[in-house]
């Protein structure tokens, strides 16, 4: 019986150790999908309105075929150009018009950062910020 209790105070050790805390009070766990919460958002008048207190979906983050869905249901294919240990950044270059939109991720709390620009209607350009779980 002994041996049973350690074996799982060891595997939930190591289950917890995969986890970290980020700053909405809860554990996360870097995955497949992720939604990220936008706390900040910092955009050119012509991008198209903000997406603070909004949700952008990410799929595909432990394959070859990453996705972003936007909060209106709009989405876009990304290729992963960078991965630590630490974080992951996806990438989009619009091919039409060299836009670009990059997220990068950190594994170890969630936290994000997404960037973009281009000059599709005008020029533009974007930062956003949040949380992802």
């Amino acid at each position: 019986m002994k041996k049973l209790s350690a074996f799982l105070v060891i595997v939930f050790a190591i289950f917890l150790g995969g986890c970290t805390k980020n700053n909405s009070s809860s554990f996360f766990l870097y995955d497949n999908e992720l939604l990220c919460e936008v706390a900040q958002d910092q955009s050119s008048d012509n991008v198209g309105g903000s997406y603070k207190g909004k949700t952008i979906a990410i799929t595909g983050l432990l394959g070859d075929e990453q996705k972003v869905i936007y909060p209106g249901g709009n989405s876009s294919p990304m290729e992963k150009i960078s991965e630590t240990n630490e974080t992951v950044t996806i990438q989009l270059v619009a091919s039409g018009s060299g836009s670009t939109d990059t997220f990068q991720i950190s594994k170890q709390n969630g936290q994000f950062t997404e960037t973009g620009q281009g000059n599709v209607g005008g020029p533009y350009s974007f930062t956003r910020s949040g949380i992802c779980k």
